[in-house]
């Protein structure tokens, strides 16, 4: 990858964690971030060649203490759907962004969990967006700028994960079908997926799979390009141990198979790659991770795993 100058999009003021998600309707890009205060901000970006210009910061959520956001795009709606955590209580709201120009305006917010999450991610598929965190899921139908839930969901894992760091989805846009996992908090913190789908508000669970019998961090699911397929990373063994390690997994109605976990990277001193995501790119039918280096200063990295992809039959 070869990268274009820096821009600073919010001036001087500390903004993380950091969310991004792709408006393919008007061809834009969503940030949205945490200042130091706690205040939840957003603003759109305008990307030409290898540069990108921004319009004016919108304010999410003004309350102080606010945690976690993220964000993620529905192409049925055209709707921009952010999810973070409010103070006090520790529940998960969510909100609907319309795009218009080079700035967003937000719906009211909306809790989706009645329990308190610590971090939660979203994925949007056909007018629906999916919410997980810990061991809860529940999806909401988007309409204008409001959300309406179906019932909150406990994902089946084996260790109980009510209490766990990061857990991750991932949808194929084309099939719907999508997949959920993260660390087994409860039992032997070894990372556990299911393959699920979709019915209405409804989802509908795979038995789990395990990876690797080792402990992991730093999770992170895509879509991988293929029908029902998808790229798992994650930071293996004690203290990293192990390096990071990464899987191709295939979703056949909720049946999970996955490829031999590779290494592709082993820091010296078994450090802690931090803060891992990645993203499919269909133009040279990659995925790229970007991560917080802990063996490099902590510098911002990157890896790209190009997948192969076939639809050949074994025999004569």
């Amino acid at each position: 990858i070869s990268w274009g100058t820096t821009v600073k999009y919010n001036g001087t003021t500390n903004a993380r964690p950091t969310a991004v998600c792709y408006d393919s309707a008007n061809e834009k890009v969503v940030v949205v971030f945490r200042e130091d205060d706690g205040k939840i901000w957003s603003i759109v970006g305008t990307v030409s060649g290898t540069s990108i210009s921004f319009g004016t910061k919108v304010n999410v959520d003004s309350n102080a203490s606010n945690l976690y956001p993220t964000c993620a795009y529905d192409s049925t709606t055209g709707k921009v759907i952010i999810a973070y955590r409010i103070p006090t209580t520790d529940l998960g709201v969510a909100r609907v962004g319309t795009v218009s120009g080079t700035s967003i305006s937000w719906g009211s917010a909306v809790e989706w969990t009645t329990t308190a999450v610590r971090t939660t991610e979203v994925g949007c598929h056909n007018g629906h967006a999916i919410f997980v965190s810990d061991n809860k899921i529940r999806v909401g139908q988007i309409s204008g700028t409001s959300i309406t839930f179906g019932t909150l969901q406990t994902i089946p894992f084996a260790g109980g994960n009510v209490n766990t760091d990061e857990t991750n989805i991932g949808i194929d846009p084309n099939t719907g079908t999508f997949m959920v996992g993260g660390m087994r908090d409860g039992s032997d913190k070894n990372l556990e997926v299911f393959g699920c789908t979709r019915s209405g508000t409804t989802v509908t669970f795979g038995s789990g799979v395990v990876f690797k019998q080792s402990t992991t961090f730093n999770t992170t699911c895509c879509w991988a390009g293929g029908t029902n397929t998808f790229f798992w990373s994650y930071d293996s063994g004690s203290s990293g141990a192990d390096g990071l390690q990464s899987t191709i997994a295939t979703v056949t109605g909720t049946t999970v198979t996955f490829t031999t976990p590779r290494v592709w990277y082993d820091p010296s001193g078994n450090s802690i790659a931090q803060g891992q995501s990645c993203i499919y790119d269909p133009d040279t039918q990659s995925v790229v991770v970007f991560y917080r280096n802990a063996a490099s200063n902590n510098d911002a990295w990157y890896y790209v795993e190009r997948n192969r992809i076939s639809n050949g039959t074994r025999g004569g």
